[in-house]
C-alpha cells in the first residue's frame, strides 16, 4: 500500500507505455493512452483521525455533485465523498504527461520533461509547495534537476531524479523522510545520507518507513521499525540504513507495517508486519528480518499490497493475489467470496491480456493489460470510475446485499460525459 508505483523510475531511459492507473485510499487516477489524467471516487477526507474537520483536493478537479442515495443532494460533504465519474484533473493542459502516481490522499503526474506537477490535501506539507494548503488543481512543484518518479504515502513524498538523487518533503516525526532530525519540511529536500548511491525506485509508507532502491540491487531503510519494517533490529532510523538482503533486488514495494523486495531472479523478499495477511503463509506472525517465501510463482516482475491484501505480476504478465477476500471488499478479484476467506496460498486472477503494470490501495487492485485498465475490489465512492452497483452484486445468508467487483472490470478510459 502506499507506494508508489511509477514504474519509470525503474527504466529511466525508455517511455513508460501508456496507458497508466494509480489507486488511492478511495480514489483512482488513470493516464489514458491519449495522454489524459482522469480522476474519479473520493474527494475529501478528515484532516485526523476521528476529527470533524474534513481536507480535499484529492480528484483534482471539480467534483461531480452526485450523491449516493438516501444522502442528501445538498450536502457539499455527501457530494465530496461519490464521484464516480472519469473527469480530466486540471492545472494539466497542454501538457505530456507520461505518468502518474497516488499517496493516500494526493495525487502526482510527471511531464516527459521530468517536471512535477502535484494535488491533494497537503494537510502536512507533502505537496512540497513551501505551505500546507490544499491544491484542487495539478500544481508545478520545483524540484532540482530532472523527475523520474515519485512515491507518495500518507503524508510524505519522495521524489527521484535522474541521476539518482532523492528529495523528500512532508510529515517527518516518524524519520520516514531520511534526514537527520524528525522535523516536517514544507518544500524538498535532498537526502544527503544517500548522495554516495544512485537510486533507481522509492517506496512510501503510510507514515511508518521508507524504502530506497539503488543501482546495485542494494535496499536502504529509514522510518520507524515498530513491526520490523526495515528488517533490521532497531527502534527506527531517521536516516536510510542498509536492509540486510541475501539477494540482489530489482524492486521495491510497502505495505501497512510491510516491505517487499523482488530479487534478480524473480523471487519474493518480504519483512514486517504479518498480522494482516500480507505474506503468504499460514500464521500472521511478524519478519523481523527479510524472509524469502517459496509458494509462489517464479520470475516476478513486482509485487504492491493493499490494506489486507498483497499482488504479484509475473514475467509472462501473469496475476496472483492473496490476504482477505470478503463480501464486502472482493479485493483479490478471485470471484464472488462467500462470507470471509483468508487466502494463505498465491491464487491466479483471470485477465484477457498480458498484464506490465500493477497498483494497490486500501481495498482494491488496479492493473494495466495491453491497452486496457482492470480494477477490482470496492466500488464505494465510484473509484473505479462507475456507480457503485456498476460492478458485481452478491448477498449473503441473512439476505444482505453488497456491491462490490470480485473480479476485474474494465475501467473505460474515456472521460464521462456531463
Amino acid at each position: 500500500m502506499f507506494r508508489f508505483i511509477i514504474f519509470l523510475g525503474l527504466l529511466p531511459n525508455l517511455a513508460l507505455a501508456l496507458p497508466d492507473v494509480a489507486g488511492g485510499n478511495h480514489h483512482t487516477y488513470i493516464l489514458t493512452a491519449g495522454g489524459e489524467v482522469l480522476s474519479m471516487g473520493q474527494d475529501l477526507h478528515k484532516a485526523e483521525k476521528g476529527g470533524k474537520t474534513y481536507v480535499g483536493g484529492k480528484l483534482g478537479r471539480k467534483i461531480d455533485k452526485m450523491v449516493l442515495p438516501g444522502k442528501d443532494i445538498h450536502s457539499i460533504l455527501a457530494q465530496a465523498d461519490y464521484n464516480p465519474g472519469r473527469r480530466k484533473v486540471q492545472g494539466l493542459e497542454g501538457l505530456k504527461i507520461v505518468s502518474i502516481a497516488s499517496g493516500q490522499n494526493d495525487g502526482a503526474a510527471i511531464t516527459e520533461d521530468g517536471e512535477l506537477f502535484m494535488w491533494g490535501p497537503n494537510n502536512h506539507g507533502q505537496l512540497g509547495l513551501g505551505d500546507k494548503k490544499q491544491r484542487r488543481i495539478a500544481t508545478h512543484v520545483p524540484i532540482p534537476g530532472k523527475v523520474n518518479s515519485v512515491a507518495i504515502g500518507s503524508a510524505h513524498a519522495l521524489v527521484l531524479t535522474e541521476g539518482g538523487r532523492v528529495f523528500s518533503m512532508g510529515v517527518g516525526d516518524t524519520e520516514v523522510l531520511g534526514h537527520q532530525t524528525a522535523e516536517t519540511l514544507e518544500e524538498p529536500k535532498l537526502i544527503k545520507a544517500l548522495l554516495a548511491k544512485k537510486v533507481i525506485q522509492v517506496a512510501a509508507g503510510q507514515n511508518t518507513h521508507s524504502l530506497f532502491l539503488t543501482e546495485n540491487g542494494e535496499v536502504f531503510a529509514c522510518g520507524s521499525n515498530r513491526h520490523g519494517q526495515l528488517g533490521i533490529e532497531v527502534e527506527s532510523s531517521p536516516i536510510p540504513i542498509k536492509v540486510p538482503l541475501a539477494s540482489k533486488i530489482k524492486y521495491i514495494a510497502v505495505g501497512v507495517h510491510t516491505s517487499f523486495g523482488v530479487d534478480l531472479e524473480g523471487r519474493l523478499w518480504g519483512w514486517g508486519s504479518g498480522r494482516k495477511g500480507h505474506f503468504p503463509v499460514e500464521n500472521f506472525d511478524d519478519f523481523v528480518r527479510p524472509t524469502l517465501f517459496e509458494n509462489i510463482p517464479n520470475k516476478l516482475s513486482a509485487v504492491a499490497a493493499g490494506s489486507r491484501h498483497t499482488v504479484v505480476f509475473t514475467e509472462t504478465g501473469e496475476v496472483f493475489t492473496w490476504g482477505l477476500h470478503t463480501m464486502i471488499s472482493g479485493q483479490l478479484g478471485i470471484g464472488p467470496p462467500a462470507e470471509r476467506i483468508d487466502v494463505r496460498v498465491p491464487r491466479k486472477v483471470e485477465l484477457p491480456e498480458k498484464v506490465t503494470k500493477i497498483d494497490s490501495m486500501a481495498n482494491n487492485v488496479f492493473v494495466v493489460a495491453g491497452d486496457m485498465i482492470f480494477g477490482w475490489g470496492q466500488t464505494s465512492h465510484g473509484r473505479l470510475g462507475r456507480p457503485k452497483n456498476g460492478a458485481h452484486k452478491i448477498e449473503d445468508a441473512n439476505g444482505a446485499v453488497y456491491h462490490l467487483a470480485h473480479s476485474p472490470v474494465l475501467i473505460p478510459q474515456e472521460e464521462t460525459p456531463e
